[in-house]
């Protein structure tokens, strides 16, 4: 997550949807990050902090921040996060995992078969929703400048432009190359993984064929 209290923005980091990238890209005009024994114990409770001191971590969701912050100084920030098609992102954490080996599901078939990991994904018992880090707890959209991983670089280059922030170039950190999602999928893995992100397709109702989301759809939140 990156705030920056000299250009009033708050970028939410999804995960899997290059956060990496964008949070290297904007280091440079975000508040550093204060990582104190203190305030990293602070993070974790739900006390508003001055902006200029708080540790907001990587991965906090919006309605987090929302505590952290404040609501009338975090409702006064620009907002913006990216979002990903869920067939896709499904598929970048299974290659991430396969390269961790880091989850208990995880066994041999798992690690080898899309469709075994995605059953374990489910059972795992964390939410992967991408909504879950845009949204209150009611479904309130709190981030509504959507970024979208399938046109990144015209949309970070609107919000480079609205933020006064033109000619920051956007790089490629923590990639994993997977191919084309659809080569991973049969019926009942695209059921399962519907499932999971049952939320974003709901907001945001992205293709199965095409990888886009409903344009009017997302404009409109």
């Amino acid at each position: 997550m990156n705030l920056s209290t000299s250009h009033r923005f708050l970028f939410v980091h999804v995960p899997k949807t290059a956060g990496t990238s964008i949070r290297h890209a904007l280091e440079s005009v975000a508040k550093p990050r204060n990582r104190t024994p203190v305030q990293r114990l602070l993070s974790h409770l739900p006390v508003r902090q001055d902006p200029d001191r708080v540790y907001l971590r990587t991965h906090d969701t919006a309605a987090w921040a929302r505590v952290k912050l404040g609501a009338d100084y975090f409702d006064a920030l620009r907002r913006y996060a990216v979002i990903r098609n869920p067939y896709d992102v499904a598929v970048s954490y299974f290659r991430f995992y396969q390269i961790q080996k880091s989850l208990q599901f995880l066994t041999h078939e798992a690690h080898s078969h899309f469709p075994e990991f995605v059953k374990g994904l489910k059972s795992y018992g964390r939410t992967y929703a991408q909504c879950h880090w845009i949204e209150g707890k009611d479904g309130t959209l709190l981030v509504p400048d959507i970024l979208f991983f399938e046109r990144l670089e015209v949309d970070f280059s609107r919000f480079l432009d609205e933020t006064g922030l033109q000619g920051i170039p956007l790089g490629r950190k923590n990639v994993s190359g997977s191919g084309d999602y659809r080569d991973y999928y049969d019926p009942a893995s695209r059921s399962v993984v519907e499932e999971i992100f049952a939320r974003d397709f709901k907001r945001f109702q992205y293709d199965f064929e095409t990888g886009q989301p409903d344009w009017n759809a997302a404009v409109q939140g």
